[in-house]
């Protein structure tokens, strides 16, 4: 869950980030549109698709450790608790 969080805190300041930085310029003449490179495309842009990957990584991290955490529990349903497998080894109330 740790791993997770951290994913989705990464991808929340980037939006927050992102969307200031596509915004701001279209209220406040004061603040200039940061482009990439010399192209017309605003760098908001690129910080939104980091915040995109970021949520996604948490999205797919979260499914696997539910996918790890669904099989642990499987595993377990095998057997019951308290009633291990057979082992004749252990046998005593038999005689050889």
């Amino acid at each position: 869950m740790g791993r997770v969080l951290l994913y989705l805190v990464f991808g929340g300041v980037w939006l927050v980030v992102g969307g200031v930085m596509l915004v701001l310029p279209l209220f406040d003449a004061r603040f200039q549109r940061f482009t990439i490179l010399g192209t017309d495309i605003a760098l908001g842009w690129f910080v939104l698709l980091l915040a995109a990957y970021n949520f996604l990584k948490a999205w797919l991290w979260s499914r696997r450790s539910r996918e790890a955490t669904m099989q642990d529990e499987r595993r377990q349903c095998r057997l019951p608790p308290g009633e291990d497998e057979y082992d004749p080894t252990f046998d005593f109330d038999k005689g050889s």
